[in-house]
């Protein structure tokens, strides 16, 4: 199985045979016979236009918690639609910032997520069952996930919000399927 016999070289034979759905792109940054998926060019700019309208949320919210000064649950109140508002506009905007690079991808052995706040790593012969739910895929993999670098015991971890892909959840999850399946995962 170490096969460069399809000139996909540090592929396994059998994941060289897997068909490419459309949506994925070679990745040759990653290694050889890594594939990405990346943002639509119009979910690219709706990310900026939400996290742009989150970052002045969160201005609002300082402004708030500064007129509410007297009042101690003003400024909870306001302290809290600040931050809640952060997270949205930092999770909008590290996807916007990514533009043409990959949000996730899967070479050789693993399904790498790029995404800052949720970077994750799953090797794909522990992939047990993959599951698509409208926007969002569900892969459980026991003892093959690791957060940041970091092995750790979750045994399942998800992909959100799909649909701003390139690539469809259904055919990227039947060439997550067929890879898994390609590096003996246990089915």
């Amino acid at each position: 199985m170490d096969g460069a016999e399809d000139g996909d070289a540090g592929l396994p034979a059998d994941a060289s045979r897997v068909p490419l759905p459309a949506g994925l792109v070679a990745v040759p940054a990653h290694g050889a016979g890594a594939v990405g998926a990346l943002l639509k060019r119009p979910a690219r700019w709706w990310l900026w236009v939400k996290g742009a309208a989150w970052a002045a949320g969160a201005v609002l919210g300082v402004s708030l918690a500064v007129r509410n000064a007297a009042s101690p649950w003003g400024v909870a109140l306001a302290l809290l639609i600040t931050a809640v508002c952060a997270v949205m506009a930092g999770g909008d905007l590290a996807l916007a910032v990514r533009g043409g690079r990959p949000v996730l991808v899967v070479d050789a052995t693993d399904l790498h997520v790029l995404v800052f706040f949720s970077r994750v790593s799953v090797r794909l012969s522990a992939i047990t069952r993959i599951r698509v739910y409208r926007r969002d895929m569900v892969i459980t993999a026991p003892g093959g996930i690791a957060h940041r670098g970091r092995p750790g015991r979750a045994r399942s971890t998800s992909l959100g919000n799909l649909r701003v892909l390139e690539v469809s959840g259904e055919d990227l999850a039947g060439y997550l399927s067929a890879r898994a399946d390609a590096a003996g995962a246990p089915r």
